[in-house]
């Protein structure tokens, strides 16, 4: 099933590029000059989102999303039922793409200047700060 999405966020290439990394690993992800490419695949699903980043001549960023999801073993019978379902979920997860970077820059704005120019870096230091 692949579904597909357009969105413009205002922020830097850099910025929607390291929003888009975090918390991955790297054997799951795949960078390739403006492309990035997220692979996540266990034994019910093989998941491939395709993200095309270009700026704009607003200082924003133009994400292109194009996201193939396929179900293997007993969610590929699960899923054939209930096709509609799993299409608008994965449809309703890439709608919310752009307001999750906004939270973040939104969030950003009271930090330093190292983290609006890495949104991982807040997420790392939550992850340190249990440790």
């Amino acid at each position: 099933m692949q579904v597909t999405s357009q969105c413009r966020v205002d922020a830097s290439p850099d910025w929607v590029r390291s929003f888009l990394l975090a918390g991955t690993r790297e054997d799951d992800v795949t960078v390739d000059g403006d492309v990035i490419e997220v692979r996540q695949r266990d034994r019910l699903i093989d998941l491939v989102v395709r993200n095309r980043l270009s700026p704009d001549g607003d200082g924003g960023t133009c994400v292109d999303v194009d996201a193939n999801l396929r179900l293997l073993g007993l969610a590929r019978v699960v899923g054939g039922l209930f096709h509609r379902r799993v299409r608008r979920t994965l449809e309703r997860g890439l709608d919310r793409l752009p307001t999750a970077m906004e939270r973040a820059l939104d969030e950003q704005e009271g930090g330093g200047c190292e983290e609006r120019d890495d949104p991982g870096a807040a997420g790392r230091a939550e992850d340190g700060a249990g440790s």
